[in-house]
């Protein structure tokens, strides 16, 4: 048998570098929060939406634009996210494009003494985490399988009123939670035929990952809308407010590492952890501009103050390490308490975007064509030199509209690189995303 000593470090790098790997990915796709409103139209404009936001999306946008529905409406908004990633760890990596629920919105409008009064009630995702990839399978020396389901989610409930014709108010209460809590994974690992026995003595390794979340927050969303149209001018101008708040989760998990020897003398390496991580998110001031060129053309903007900087993310939990061979014996158990900036390169998250909206219009229906741009500077960092990552995003458009009927559908292709820094040796990492939206809207 192998001394203890010598199993610790002969397993040390492996274990390292994996746990590093996943944990990374996992952090880092729980921290890209989008906090944009949704819908396929908005999607398809670049998400420049806070001053038109007129249809049953408007809750999650600036709710003082419910003021504009004059009938009922629901809306339903659904997403496929397809990813690459370049990445010398990555690269093998097929990754499963990704269904998701975006928004779930219903507006009822009333009329109180000439002034418009609505009310809504909507679901709306607010960060998809959701990643299933494989790479290799079960009869090659290399299998990995890991799966990612975790989205994060709001419910609000909404309020708006047209105090006059020229300013909308509204206000809505957002209360946080987490769907699809469970991240795991698995890995194989066959060495028999591997060269350098001194580093890596096993025949099998295999590998499990297992983590639950729970996420919980509450804050409001208020906002105003001044419609210059009453003064003969097609412009609108919105300001919204989103307050601060705590993102709480409750994180649990287990890491299990098993080496298998030809001598029948295996070795199990255990790990489970649970705690609780915080975020402190700032309260975030958006603006944006719309205006109107003939009957048709819509040219809008939009500019989001998102003070992170400064902002800290926590991390308190308690861990027990195990070692079993013939018997469990125990490693190391304590608790671990960290706190970091939400932004790795601990920078304002400052976002603009841009977007216009042409309506083709036969007789039969309305044809938008639609097109946009917005900027992404993303909470991960450049580890070679300290600076902030910024993705981009190219956004088109386009649908069909009735008189009680809008499907609206686009397309968001969205991109960063950077430079990391693993075990000491510098790579080159590129993550593109796919996101295809389709958006429903019923009107009554």
């Amino acid at each position: 048998m192998i001394p203890y000593r010598m199993n610790i470090e002969s397993f040390k790098t492996p274990i390292l570098i994996f746990v590093f790997i996943f944990m990374i990915s996992v952090i880092h796709a729980q921290n890209e929060y989008d906090l944009l409103g949704k819908g396929a139209r908005a999607a398809g404009m670049g998400y420049a939406f806070n001053a038109i936001a007129d249809d049953a999306t408007a809750i999650s946008w600036n709710p003082a634009g419910m003021v504009q529905i004059k009938k009922p409406e629901i809306a339903f908004v659904n997403s496929l996210k397809a990813t690459k990633y370049n990445h010398i760890f990555y690269s093998d990596n097929i990754y499963n494009p990704q269904y998701n629920i975006d928004y779930a919105g219903l507006i009822y409008p009333l009329k109180v003494k000439m002034r418009d009064l609505s009310f809504g009630v909507s679901f709306q995702n607010k960060t998809n985490s959701k990643s299933v990839y494989t790479t290799g399978n079960d009869t090659t020396l290399e299998f990995e399988d890991y799966s990612t389901k975790l989205t994060i989610n709001s419910l609000s409930i909404s309020g708006a009123y047209s105090i006059t014709r020229f300013l909308g108010i509204g206000i809505s209460y957002n209360q946080w939670f987490s769907l699809g809590n469970k991240s795991d994974g698995y890995e194989y690992h066959n060495t028999r035929n591997w060269i350098d026995k001194e580093e890596y003595p096993y025949d099998l390794n295999t590998v499990e990952l297992a983590e639950t979340f729970k996420y919980r927050a509450s804050n409001i969303t208020a906002g105003i809308l001044l419609d210059f149209s009453t003064f003969h001018l097609p412009l609108r101008f919105a300001l919204k407010y989103e307050s601060k708040f705590v993102l709480k989760n409750d994180w649990n998990g287990s890491f299990r590492s098993d080496y298998l020897y030809k001598n029948n003398i295996d070795t199990i390496y255990l790990e489970k952890w649970d705690g609780i991580q915080k975020g402190h998110f700032p309260a975030i001031l958006a603006m944006g501009i719309s205006y109107r060129i003939g009957d048709y053309f819509t040219i809008a903007c939009d500019f989001d103050m998102k003070p992170f900087k400064d902002r800290d993310y926590s991390w308190d939990y308690s861990y027990c390490k195990f070692r079993i061979t013939t018997q469990t014996d125990t490693i190391l158990c304590g608790s671990y308490n960290e706190i970091h900036h939400l932004t790795k390169s601990n920078s304002n998250l400052n976002q603009f975007r841009i977007g216009a909206e042409y309506i083709i219009h036969p007789k039969f229906a309305l044809i938008p064509v639609r097109a946009g741009w917005k900027n992404n500077p993303t909470s991960i960092g450049d580890q070679v030199s300290p600076k902030q990552v910024f993705a981009h995003s190219l956004n088109f458009g386009t649908g069909v509209i009735t008189k009680h009927i809008s499907m609206d559908l686009a397309y968001e292709r969205y991109v960063y690189n950077r430079d990391i820094i693993i075990m000491d040796n510098y790579y080159s990492e590129e993550k593109i995303f796919h996101f295809f939206i389709l958006s429903l809207i019923l009107s009554f």
